[in-house]
């Protein structure tokens, strides 16, 4: 088995248990992503040496630091980050920016279109401009009205297990056809 057939095998397997985590408990567990973390250093250790060692630990550092900023700023869940650092030791730099990229466009997709169903989507667009006046004015408690109105109802989540999921396999289909969006916008 080469190196590549390993890791993808894995990435695949890790993706998708966690999509099926997400769905079912709307977490992603320290028990998926950290072995997944390591296994993906085990793998570039045993098939590259120290040169697979760190360029899996540089994708790791491309997947894990920008989900740690998102959240650190409470935009996303710790396991979602974590699953991202996995993702980067097994899909290595090449993908990891790019599987993060468009796990973010479908995530942006999946809160459209919740939005959509649940009838939010007026509430969200004054939040969002709530969130800017607030931003641009200062004073984190401005709060209007409509903040405590729907204080109540059920917030709908986006899932970034399935999102990393499909932008897993968006990206392994965009490989072996051999077009990308990615490198045309790249």
């Amino acid at each position: 088995m080469t190196y590549d057939v390993a890791r993808i095998a894995v990435l695949l397997v890790v993706v998708a248990a966690s999509a099926i985590c997400d769905i079912r408990s709307g977490r992603i567990y320290n028990w998926l992503t950290y072995p997944a973390a390591l296994v993906g250093l085990g793998l570039a250790v045993g098939y590259e040496g120290m040169e697979g060692v760190w360029t899996a630990l540089l994708g790791l550092a491309i997947g894990f630091l920008p989900m740690l900023v998102a959240w650190v700023v409470s935009g996303t869940g710790g396991g979602d980050a974590k699953l991202m650092a996995a993702v980067g030791t097994l899909a290595l730099p090449e993908h990891t920016l790019q599987i993060l990229v468009y796990g973010l466009i479908v995530a942006a997709t999946m809160a459209v279109a919740l939005m959509i169903w649940h009838g939010r989507v007026w509430v969200t667009l004054q939040r969002v401009w709530l969130a800017v006046v607030a931003v641009v004015w200062g004073g984190q408690n401005r709060r209007e009205p409509i903040a405590e109105a729907h204080a109540d109802t059920i917030q709908p989540r986006v899932q970034l297990g399935v999102a990393f999921f499909l932008a897993t396999c968006w990206t392994l289909v965009e490989e072996a056809v051999g077009t990308s969006m990615w490198d045309a916008a790249t």
